[in-house]
């Protein structure tokens, strides 16, 4: 599917004269699901995945959601969920492992025992130009996407977990990774 939603997002506007379909394949947890078009929404920010994945969702590269959304004439999830940080954090500097890997990455964090929003336990919320975390995955995650470099969450997960000695290695595995994918632009206020 997501090859498909891929090459739609890619069609400029003029040359879809299509209406919007009133059924959509779309994943509803680990499957694929038709689904009624009224149901489904276009994911685009990874932090609401877990407030909606119970829903039809239909899933691109982040950059193309609203593009994909506008042509299927369905909503964005970040227009339906408030994604409201309900739990408390603590504010605590970002690790410097995570500059050798993210340029742009936010200086601080709000650490959290348990994340909670919209009254979900979430790993990670990136909201308001602040990452929220409650794991080094998920703040490897948010950082990632505050970053605008979601493609390099993986190293700095494996980074912020790893012992100090295996950080060299995996700074070095990085370098033969192609450049070109690594940056992801669009809007990251959350």
């Amino acid at each position: 599917l997501r090859g498909l939603w891929a090459a739609l997002a890619a069609v400029p506007a003029a040359a879809v004269a299509v209406p919007p379909p009133d059924r959509v394949r779309a994943v509803r947890g680990a499957d694929v699901v038709v689904a009624d078009a009224e149901e489904a929404l276009v994911l685009d920010a990874p932090d609401l995945w877990p407030m909606v994945a119970r829903l039809p969702l239909v899933l691109a590269r982040y950059d193309q959601a609203p593009r994909l959304a506008d042509l299927l004439d369905l909503p964005l999830v970040s227009e339906e969920v408030p994604g409201l940080v309900e739990s408390a954090g603590q504010r605590a500097p970002v690790p410097a492992v995570a500059a050798a890997v993210l340029s742009g990455a936010p200086p601080q964090y709000e650490a959290h025992e348990r994340l909670v929003v919209d009254g979900v336990d979430v790993p990670w919320r990136y909201r308001d130009g602040v990452v929220h975390a409650a794991s080094p995955q998920g703040l490897a995650c948010g950082l990632a996407w505050a970053a605008g470099q979601w493609p390099l969450r993986h190293l700095l997960a494996a980074l912020l977990t790893a012992a100090e000695e295996e950080t060299t290695r995996l700074l070095a595995e990085a370098d033969l990774d192609p450049l070109e994918g690594r940056g992801v632009s669009r809007d990251r206020s959350g």
